[in-house]
């Protein structure tokens, strides 16, 4: 069974800002972790244990997994260098 992807306003907005080739790197990843969320490579987020981060290229989803809702709500899109900056403060994950 398939998640749903769900996106937070921010995460949205993160992703029309990539460029193209950026943004055909995160869809990719993102219909592989809708198929499975918990796969080789995904991580929890330090500080933040109920968000996970995906590789894709030199960028990062960080992403919330609802198990009961079976859907995964992204919450942040960004470059490596900068989507760790302030996780303390990321939402939970849910709109």
């Amino acid at each position: 069974m398939a998640y749903v992807v769900d996106f937070t306003d921010a995460a949205e907005r993160e992703l029309r800002r990539l460029t193209l080739p950026a943004r055909v790197g995160v869809g990719r990843m993102l219909e592989r972790l809708a198929v499975n969320p918990r796969r080789p490579g995904v991580r929890r987020v330090v500080g933040a244990d109920h968000l996970h981060r995906a590789k894709a290229g030199d960028y990062r989803i960080i992403y919330a997994i609802h198990e009961d809702h079976v859907v995964i709500c992204v919450v942040r899109v960004a470059h490596r260098g900068i989507v760790y900056r302030h996780t303390d403060r990321l939402p939970p994950g849910w709109d």
